[in-house]
């Protein structure tokens, strides 16, 4: 009976986060046009920092009951699942266009996160130690980088005039706040219902907490960057898509982390250093596949390969368990 209840919690979850992206990206669309923004300025930070909450609800909780790995599961696991996953499955739908700026600039960014986290938590590359912590110090440091990061957004997406005209796609201007604050609710709602029912059916199927955290609950609060990225994608608004992918990634490490580090220091444990290489790994690959062999162009075969690397990745977490 109780499977039956969740299953249908799932289900329902999942037509919430689907409606929702469809009001957030529409909203966001027309708020790109009526404020002469680009899509993906738009992106990166509101739409960016919307679809960050789940993340953001989900470790602040962990953090109250101190339970660490959670954190740093959720934020490197979500990081991966935007990455390959999202990115791999939008392309698959529709091939998107990455111009230089955005390649060498935003991406990079990404990939800048990473390392800056990798060497908060190793400032001398002790890699051999059981255990590292995210200090007060260090979770300030991050917050300070993630003002300085929103700043260098919004200086660099002044100049990005290659998806302005993408804004012109949607009309409608009158009820901008009330669709994007509903679309959030739907995301929100939805995700928390698709967490907390795949958390109970995988319990209820005997999975590992640790397991848990990479996949379900980091797959679960990705959900939002996936369901708006895959409406992006039917809209064919790919400013919009990498700008919530890119800003989502640097919002999670700089400002999420940064926040609950802040609050009380964080314990890394070293089972999850792989999942970190891997993280940083996949930042370096988009950039790459970016680049080559067709330059500003991510085709579908590209995507492939992401997904591709996200089912091995999926693959090795459940064999490590």
């Amino acid at each position: 009976m109780l499977i039956t209840i969740w299953s249908t919690a799932l289900i329902l979850g999942f037509a919430l986060l689907w409606k929702g992206g469809d009001y957030v990206i529409e909203s966001a669309s027309e708020m790109a046009k009526k404020w002469q923004l680009s899509p993906i300025l738009v992106g990166m930070t509101l739409l960016a920092f919307g679809t960050s909450l789940p993340e953001l609800v989900v470790n602040l909780m962990a953090l109250s009951e101190g339970k660490d790995t959670l954190i740093f599961g959720n934020i490197i696991g979500s990081n991966i699942s935007n990455t390959l996953l999202i990115l791999g499955a939008t392309a698959l739908i529709t091939p998107l266009t990455i111009s230089r700026d955005i390649i060498y600039k935003k991406l990079m960014l990404n990939v800048l996160a990473v390392f800056i986290l990798i060497l908060s938590l190793y400032p001398r590359f002790n890699f051999w130690l059981e255990t590292v912590e995210l200090s007060r110090t260090n979770g300030l440091v991050l917050f300070v980088l993630f003002l300085l990061s929103l700043n260098a957004i919004l200086k660099l997406s002044k100049s990005d005039e290659s998806n302005v005209k993408e804004s012109e796609l949607l009309t409608k201007t009158s009820t901008l706040s009330i669709s994007f604050i509903l679309g959030l609710v739907g995301l929100l709602g939805g995700a928390k219902l698709v967490v907390e029912s795949a958390e109970f059916l995988a319990l209820t199927f005997g999975l590992s907490d640790a397991l848990i955290a990479l996949f379900m609950i980091a797959l679960g609060t990705s959900l939002p960057e996936l369901v708006t990225g895959l409406v992006a994608a039917f809209k064919r608004q790919s400013g919009l898509l990498i700008g919530n992918i890119i800003g989502s990634n640097v919002f999670n490490i700089f400002l999420i982390l940064g926040a609950c580090a802040s609050i009380s220091p964080i314990s890394f444990d070293k089972t999850l250093n792989t999942d970190l290489y891997i993280l940083l790994l996949t930042g370096l690959s988009l950039v790459g596949l970016s680049i080559l062999p067709k330059p500003h162009y991510f085709t579908r075969y590209k995507g492939a390969i992401l997904l591709i690397l996200y089912i091995i990745y999926i693959l090795f977490i459940f064999n490590r368990g």
